[in-house]
């Protein structure tokens, strides 16, 4: 059977996106603070006496830890979140509006068939016959 998808519901793909786009940024959350407590480590190092207030804070496990679950979690996670939703809908919306112009996308769907066996009313909880 073919299908043509003429519309695409906006708040449907909004929400598939947020927990997509929310598991993408916890994954790519923790590769940014590892990014982030490893170059804070080299700025701490690399710093001169007049820095090194500002720079222990990067280079002690602290600090590393801190940014590495709480500053990167909320930059990757909220910014993919954000972003990502932002632009689902935008995309959803300019699919919805050039679709009413050329027609939707075309689908090719099979039907299957599965056969369930009988049961008798024994099995439903009945008197057996």
């Amino acid at each position: 059977m073919e299908f043509e998808i003429k519309r695409i519901n906006t708040w449907s793909a909004v929400k598939i996106s947020f927990v997509v786009y929310g598991v993408l940024g916890l994954v790519l959350g923790l590769f940014y603070g590892m990014f982030i407590f490893s170059l804070g480590g080299l700025l701490g190092g690399l710093a001169n006496q007049e820095l090194a207030p500002f720079t222990g804070m990067f280079s002690s496990l602290a600090g590393g830890i801190f940014f590495t679950i709480i500053i990167g979690f909320f930059i990757a996670f909220i910014s993919a979140v954000v972003y990502g939703v932002i632009i689902t809908a935008i995309v959803v919306w300019l699919y919805n509006l050039f679709s009413k112009w050329t027609g939707g996308i075309k689908v090719n769907l099979e039907k299957t068939v599965t056969m369930v066996p009988a049961s008798s009313s024994s099995e439903l909880g009945g008197a057996p016959v």
